[in-house]
């Protein structure tokens, strides 16, 4: 039996929602010189991606699928996926990117062509992150395909698409004498191993092929790197690149100068802007400036499009996008404003997609509760909660509402903000292109019988991108209520004790708000998708009022009276930790009304919170010294309470 001439290695790993629309890709324009090897890091959703494979390979026996004995990671499973193939060619691609119609004839047109080959690098079509519209259109690598001869050429005009792994089809016989020294070793963990050998093939063979045509649809905003954080993803393109560049050209040579220019104006200054729009601290802008002003503080190229950035103020940058995006909008003929944008489609009208999401820390009977009320909603379609202390008594709890509910165990704790993000993304690729709306709960909150229909309602009717209820405690006490943008509303819910004191006094309609806790928000997913996840820095007490204040800043934000939840906190089991936190709130206010233009109006309630917290049990002149720090960290030093460095109350009440 003759050895297929292409294989398409493609990388899993908890993509179940997403590894379909990239077999369905390859189903029209498979043939029987082709084969399809997938290598699968294990993760609980192994046992659906053998599913989806086995079903594809019912069809094309040419598949293969290995899972890994352990997570092996990119670097090491883009080893494996290579050594399993059987072709010369190899075209390596990820498992949420897809095949456009027609590549593969274009590729093995080429590799056909000019056996002489050594790679080819394609171009590809952005998409949204459902994978359905184009969000713009990218120039080609070239006017036409051409041929490099120069490993130089190759590092300095394909750099930025070597990095994209579904953009690369690389000869397998050259890939392994780049390996056969061992020297990419020293990259593993990097995240960059493949851009390592590419360049190192480019240099043993330098004849790589630069395609015009679009053969690839990339995925935009699912970058699985982001799980190392703001700074660890700038980190990971800012070193990564010069120490393999450095390493396979030299760091004197101008080669090495010429990419950390287009590293600097390009993949830095991508990061840098998606990190400040999405509400970074000042302790990332210092920690970024550092870090790129040690790569890149003798090239021009970081003083016109990198420094800027870091310099520029938030609310500059802010607004330099959104008139941007307003002239943008107008030439595609695409709604704007916030209105527009969050308006009911006819279509969508009818197609309901919410998933709820909660973070939890050892509150297992809090958090049945919950989810026996979420279980009753019809309009729940998931539910996903981050375990934040990987405990099994809360696996054992959302087992029981499974297959709707899923649990991500975490070995560390990532607070409210940081849970809630890894849950959101979670149902977002659970979901796909289904999910419309994300419901934000408490792991102590109740839902009542329709409060979901209300708030969708009332969303849907006002165009917003968040609606919140009213809260109530176990005795239909009024609490936790949201800042009311009318005066008559925002009076009414301070003076009302219950629900029906607020509706007698204020009616059932609907009202703007600013700000929120978490205890329970219906966020639009087309708000999330452009304001970004929920902040893990703040520890605790402060990302709720951060993320709903961007929320609004973006989209318009409706109370809804009529919607009722009920809030059940568990009695305090350590009073000495809810002093820490009551601290945290007040280093994260000072922060946030200091530092974050969306949120200065918090600074007219923090002199009464600093007030109530002294005149408390927990306060005391004793707690002055403690005030101040908290005040420091958050005012003078710009940190959050969850930033390492500024989280002494988080280490003091040993979370």
């Amino acid at each position: 039996m003759q050895p297929p001439v292409l294989s398409f290695c493609v990388l899993v790993y908890r993509r179940a929602a997403t590894l379909p629309a990239l077999l369905e890709s390859l189903r029209p324009q498979l043939t029987a010189e082709c084969e399809v090897v997938v290598a699968e890091d294990p993760s609980d959703e192994s046992p659906e991606i053998a599913r989806q494979v086995a079903e594809f390979a019912r069809e094309f026996p040419v598949v293969r699928h290995q899972v890994n004995p352990e997570r092996l990671g990119f670097d090491r499973n883009f080893l494996r996926v290579t050594s399993l193939a059987r072709g010369e060619w190899c075209w390596l691609v990820s498992d949420d990117d897809r095949v456009e119609p027609g590549g593969v004839a274009i590729v093995r047109a080429a590799v056909d062509s000019a056996p002489e080959l050594t790679g080819l690098t394609l171009s590809h079509a952005a998409y949204d992150h459902t994978l359905t519209r184009r969000i713009y259109q990218r120039p080609p690598l070239e006017p036409a395909s051409r041929v490099f001869e120069r490993a130089e050429e190759v590092c300095l005009r394909l750099l930025d698409r070597l990095g994209f792994l579904s953009s690369t089809v690389l000869r397998r016989s050259v890939l392994q004498q780049a390996l056969s020294d061992g020297r990419h070793e020293a990259f593993l963990g990097s995240g960059y191993v493949q851009l390592w050998c590419l360049l190192r093939m480019a240099q043993l063979r330098p004849r790589w092929l630069a395609v015009s045509e679009q053969c690839v649809g990339w995925r935009s905003d699912n970058d699985s790197f982001n799980e190392r954080g703001q700074l660890g993803r700038l980190r990971m393109d800012v070193e990564g690149y010069a120490r393999i560049v450095g390493d396979l050209f030299g760091t004197d040579s101008q080669t090495f100068r010429g990419a950390m220019s287009f590293v600097a104006r390009a993949h830095a200054r991508h990061h840098i802007v998606r990190s400040k729009l999405a509400g970074a601290s000042s302790a990332y802008s210092r920690a970024a400036f550092a870090l790129c002003w040690q790569h890149y503080r003798g090239l021009p190229a970081f003083w016109r499009h990198t420094a800027p950035l870091l310099l520029l103020p938030a609310p500059l940058l802010r607004s330099a996008r959104a008139a941007y995006q307003a002239v943008r909008a107008r030439l595609e003929g695409r709604p704007n404003s916030p209105r527009e944008q969050f308006a009911p489609t006819p279509a969508a009208a009818a197609e309901v997609g919410v998933a709820a999401v909660l973070a939890t820390y050892r509150r297992p009977d809090e958090l049945a509760r919950s989810l026996v009320a979420l279980a009753q909603e019809p309009l729940i379609r998931w539910i996903v909660v981050a375990d934040n202390a990987a405990d099994p008594a809360t696996a054992a709890v959302v087992e029981r509402f499974a297959p709707c509910a899923l649990c991500l165990p975490q070995s560390t704790n990532h607070g409210a903000g940081g849970g809630l993000r890894l849950a959101m993304e979670k149902a977002r690729q659970i979901a796909g292109p289904d999910l419309t709306h994300y419901l934000i709960l408490d792991d102590d909150a109740e839902l009542t019988p329709g409060a979901v229909g209300r708030l969708l309602d009332a969303s849907r009717a006002q165009a917003a991108a968040v609606a919140c209820p009213l809260i109530v405690d176990g005795e239909g006490r009024l609490g936790w209520f949201p800042g009311l943008a009318e005066a008559r509303g925002w009076a009414a819910i301070r003076r009302a004790a219950t629900a029906e004191d607020y509706l007698k006094e204020a009616g059932p309609a609907p009202i703007p708000f600013s700000w929120s806790t978490f205890v329970c928000l219906l966020v639009d997913a087309r708000a999330v998708a452009a304001v970004g996840w929920p902040r893990e820095d703040f520890w605790v007490r402060g990302e709720d009022l951060e993320y709903s204040l961007r929320l609004t800043a973006h989209g318009r934000g409706v109370f809804v009276p009529t919607a009722l939840v009920r809030h059940l906190p568990p009695a305090a089991s350590r009073p000495e930790v809810e002093r820490w936190k009551v601290l945290a709130m007040l280093q994260n206010s000072a922060y946030l009304c200091s530092r974050e233009p969306h949120a200065r109006r918090l600074a007219r309630h923090l002199p009464g919170n600093i007030a109530r917290f002294l005149r408390s049990p927990a306060g005391g002149l004793a707690a002055l010294p403690d005030v101040g720090r908290a005040l420091w960290n958050g005012f003078v030093r710009g940190s959050p309470a969850g930033v390492p460095g500024a989280d002494d109350f988080r280490q003091r009440a040993g979370q």
